[in-house]
């Protein structure tokens, strides 16, 4: 399990433009392992993974602007978390399991 949420979590952040893969427009959906691969039809639900994909895409981009407050990596994690409190409507699926995490 702990694989797939590294892996998944390192396929989104492909997104990142300093990655050079084109962002959301050129991101590979099959990639994600997220509810289920498409062996794994049983548990898939693909309105919830592109609900995450699109929140991990806007959550990319607001982190992209503010790259300067998250260089200090004492304060990382506590920036990362405000963000997602502070834009919490436009990343409501992130924004619940992180609380439900923390």
């Amino acid at each position: 399990m702990n694989k797939r949420i590294v892996h998944d979590a390192d396929v989104l952040e492909i997104m990142r433009p300093c990655c050079g893969h084109g962002g959301r427009e050129f991101f590979r959906e099959k990639s994600l392992r997220f509810l289920g691969t498409k062996d794994e039809r049983a548990v898939r639900n693909d309105k919830i993974r592109e609900q995450l994909i699109e929140e991990a895409w806007y959550f990319i981009r607001e982190t992209e602007v503010r790259k300067d407050k998250l260089k200090d990596p004492k304060d990382y994690m506590s920036e990362l978390t405000l963000i997602l409190k502070k834009k919490k409507r436009k990343m409501k699926f992130l924004y619940s399991y992180i609380r439900m995490s923390i």
